[in-house]
């Protein structure tokens, strides 16, 4: 999968979690009027921060690269083995 395509999965993915995780907020109000009491709104800000940390946490994630480069400290080589 490009990295594009990637990118918009995660979206999904996040935003999704997002909607999961509001969802059971939402079942727990008596009246809609409650969702603009300063404890849903935090909580709903709580849940926005997860969803982004999760979307850019994604692109965080080193790439692929191939079997035989060393190019970290950590990296082994042949000697070392």
């Amino acid at each position: 999968m490009k990295a594009r395509a990637s990118g918009w999965l995660l979206l999904i993915a996040a935003m999704g979690m997002m909607c999961g995780l509001l969802a059971v907020d939402i079942a727990s109000l008596m009246e809609f009027a409650e969702m603009r009491t300063p404890l849903f709104v935090g909580t709903m800000l709580g849940h926005l921060a997860a969803t982004i940390t999760a979307f850019v946490g994604g692109y965080l994630i080193p790439e692929t690269r191939p079997g035989d480069a060393r190019t970290r400290v950590t990296d082994v080589t042949g000697a070392d083995r």
